[in-house]
């Protein structure tokens, strides 16, 4: 599989990611390994000290220490910035020794290796094309493994809180940097269902009407803050009741096994 490098550049590229990232550098520490999606994965993960996780895109790193404590996992974290190294010492601190990092551009990255579970969290809506995205991380899942891929929704009410609240240079970097037209879980499932030895263990939007936003964010507008502080008081009811769906949801998941041959 070559990577038609257009691809990439239709969205984000090394600068915008190293951009990002160090603009919010105090944050990308390993702060709590706390995997808010266990509820999820519990009932679906064994607990196996013989197997391997792989994180594409793994930088800061939380997803896949979580995980490695989690469920016993051997870490393997690919990413192509720089930075992905400095993981090194942020899972030492948390008793995790055996890391392995691959600093390498995913679409170039050429392996015969296979991973008992293979994921991405918020990769594949900065890519134009899902199924070349979406294929190689499922040729990557070794037989009786998981591939795990989430990303965000921009649903009716999780973009309009985005167009009510955002500065319209915050706005423009947003939505130039998603292709929206992937961020869709039945999409995605629809595609993933198509690979050889798929067998679907979840697919649904999640965390209920949650936002990342936070009224002191610089790129919230001071005249709008209180919409925000709305929108979170609301989102409590749907907490509550466990509620998650595609109006108002924030993220989409899926799971699939590769079943034995």
């Amino acid at each position: 599989m070559t990577y038609n490098e257009q691809d990439l550049k239709e969205r984000t590229d090394k600068s915008y990611w190293l951009e990002h990232f160090q603009e919010s550098s105090t944050k990308n520490r390993i702060k709590s390994p706390t995997y808010k999606y266990s509820n999820i994965l519990d009932s679906i993960l064994p607990k196996r000290e013989d197997w391997n996780i792989l994180e594409i895109g793994a930088f800061p790193g939380k997803h896949l220490a979580s995980m490695s404590i989690r469920y016993g996992y051997k870490p393997v974290a690919l990413d192509f910035i720089p930075r992905i190294h400095e993981l090194t010492d942020s899972f030492k601190s948390f008793g995790i020794n055996d890391l392995e990092i691959i600093e390498e551009d995913f679409f170039n990255w050429k392996t015969n290796r296979k991973f008992n579970v293979v994921m991405s969290y918020g990769f594949i809506e900065h890519f134009s094309d899902l199924n070349r995205t979406l294929s190689k991380h499922w040729d990557l899942v070794e037989e009786g493994g998981f591939m795990i891929i989430t990303t965000p929704i921009f649903g009716p009410l999780q973009m309009l809180l985005r167009r009510l609240i955002l500065t319209d240079e915050k706005l423009n970097s947003v939505l130039n940097a998603h292709n929206l037209s992937v961020m869709n879980v039945k999409k995605i499932d629809s595609l993933a269902n198509t690979f050889n030895s798929a067998h679907r263990i979840f697919s649904s939007h999640i965390r209920h009407m949650d936002t990342w936003f936070k009224v002191t964010d610089s790129y919230v507008r001071r005249d709008r803050r209180i919409i925000l502080y709305i929108w979170k008081i609301i989102a409590i009811i749907p907490s509550i009741l466990k509620w998650s769906n595609r109006l108002f949801s924030p993220t989409g998941m899926i799971i699939y096994q590769k079943e034995n041959s």
